[in-house]
């Protein structure tokens, strides 16, 4: 793992330069088709704070980190090690040709009691998604194995 630094007001960096963090709100801001004065009004700052980052020009506070990161549904970490892998933009859903997107789909089988197919074509939040992955990792730990 990268050594952590601090640029002198206490904000724990990962190896991230001014230049690499600016290249990677840019790189938020396009995946989102965001202004810098929209992240700017999502985040309760000025617009030309938000230009000195992009521009590599300074970093933010903690504070502001975390704003930044909430805004874009992103831990702050994949804002500051360039080791990290951005988000996917989020589009269209391969899967709009089986279930609309927005739609969530519970189907039984009666061969098989008690249990249900959901199929879920629905952009959620970072959080939601692996809260959903964990209900459904535990429910496949209470699934009777065939052996």
């Amino acid at each position: 793992m990268a050594e952590k630094a601090s640029h002198g007001r206490g904000v724990k960096y990962l190896d991230a330069t001014k230049i690499e963090f600016g290249k990677r709100i840019y790189q938020e801001l396009q995946r989102r088709g965001w202004r810098q004065a929209e992240l700017a009004r999502r985040i309760d700052e000025p617009r030309d704070k938000i230009g000195r980052y992009v521009n590599g020009i300074s970093l933010p506070t903690d504070t502001v980190l975390q704003k930044i990161a909430a805004a874009f549904e992103v831990q702050p970490e994949v804002l500051l090690d360039p080791s990290l892998t951005p988000p996917t933009p989020i589009g269209p859903s391969v899967y709009d040709d089986l279930i609309p997107s927005g739609t969530i789909r519970i189907t039984t089988d009666a061969g098989q009691h008690g249990l249900a197919t959901v199929m879920i074509n629905k952009t959620v939040s970072f959080k939601t998604a692996l809260k959903i992955a964990e209900l459904l990792d535990a429910d496949e730990a209470d699934q009777p194995t065939s052996d």
